[in-house]
């Protein structure tokens, strides 16, 4: 009899793994192109992506979901215009976290090779603005707002580490007068968000910024590289960093301090917070000059040193500045 029933569990067990794998390929195709329809009829633009990956063995016992190649291209006034063109998005999740229900364990989250394109027009018309209004989405929204506040917090997501790797990102304010592009620009950053106090680490580098407000162009093709690592106290609002650095081009900059954010609305944001030159020849700031940064930038020889140090410490609210 106890045989038999190991035999039972056994047999279970192998149809479980073995539905694992078949089923996301032979449903595969019906899958997408469900989501596809679906989502195309909820957004004001074109949505199209290429193959899914479901799988709970590529990172076993995590769960993996992958899509390749989604693209989201404007209509009417952005007709042509793609917003989004992402080689992959992908997602891996904690299995058993999924299982137990009270708290899903998001291992990473991120995107890889995106070309983002956002556009505000000077009517303030924005591309990404592509979500169709309609009654049955705003009662769903209150619904999901009262079950928010109803809840006991017994359910909750946490996120060890998200990315977006080698993007492209033109940013296009033309209400706000405002212009940015990031060639090539990563940003990584892990920590357990599940706890009210904890350390973020991130990196972020980009081979060009350009940066243009009001017709002034603050940053022309800039290479940046930055470390911010700031310990989150959540429940105060309070974000410490301690030995952060940001390099744009040859000029290297430290930061310190301390961010603690309102407990209220119009209450102010309390800032203490220095900075200072890491390398102190006068060719870090001349690599601040486009065509001096671009060109030859290793044989230039100058000679002098530079200081360069600030802080801004006190209260922002209003038109109030520290």
């Amino acid at each position: 009899m106890i045989k038999k029933i190991f035999i039972g569990i056994a047999a279970l067990v192998l149809l479980i793994i073995a539905s694992a794998i078949v089923l996301p390929i032979i449903f595969k195709d019906d899958i997408v192109a469900l989501v596809k329809t679906e989502a195309n009829k909820n957004i004001n633009a074109e949505l199209d992506f290429g193959d899914i990956g479901l799988s709970l063995f590529t990172n076993f016992p995590d769960f993996t979901l992958s899509i390749d190649d989604a693209k989201v291209t404007g209509v009417d006034r952005f007709a042509g215009v793609e917003l989004a063109d992402i080689e992959r998005l992908s997602l891996s999740l904690d299995l058993m976290s999924v299982i137990g229900g009270e708290e899903i364990q998001i291992n990473s989250v991120g995107l890889t090779s995106p070309d983002l394109h956002v556009i505000v027009l000077a009517d303030g018309t924005a591309n990404y603005d592509i979500a169709k209004a309609s009654e049955e989405t705003e009662t769903e929204e209150q619904e999901v707002e009262e079950e928010a506040e109803s809840s006991d917090g017994s359910f909750s997501i946490g996120l060890s580490e998200y990315f977006i790797r080698n993007a492209n990102i033109i940013y296009d304010d033309r209400a706000g007068g405002m212009y940015a592009k990031l060639v090539n620009f990563t940003h990584e950053g892990s920590g357990d968000f599940t706890q009210d106090d904890f350390l973020l680490k991130t990196m972020t580098d980009a081979d060009a910024i350009t940066f243009k407000m009001d017709g002034i162009s603050y940053l022309n093709r800039t290479a940046l590289d930055m470390k911010f690592d700031m310990n989150m106290n959540m429940p105060n609002m309070r974000f410490e960093f301690v030995e952060n650095y940001v390099k744009l081009n040859a000029l290297h900059l430290g930061f310190d301090g301390t961010v603690a954010m309102p407990e209220a609305e119009g209450d102010p944001i309390d800032l203490d917070v220095t900075f200072e030159t890491k390398e102190t020849s006068f060719k870090s700031l001349l690599s601040m000059v486009p065509a001096v940064y671009m060109t030859d930038f290793e044989d230039i020889e100058t000679s002098g040193n530079l200081a360069l140090s600030g802080m801004a410490k006190g209260r922002m609210v209003g038109d109030q500045l520290p």
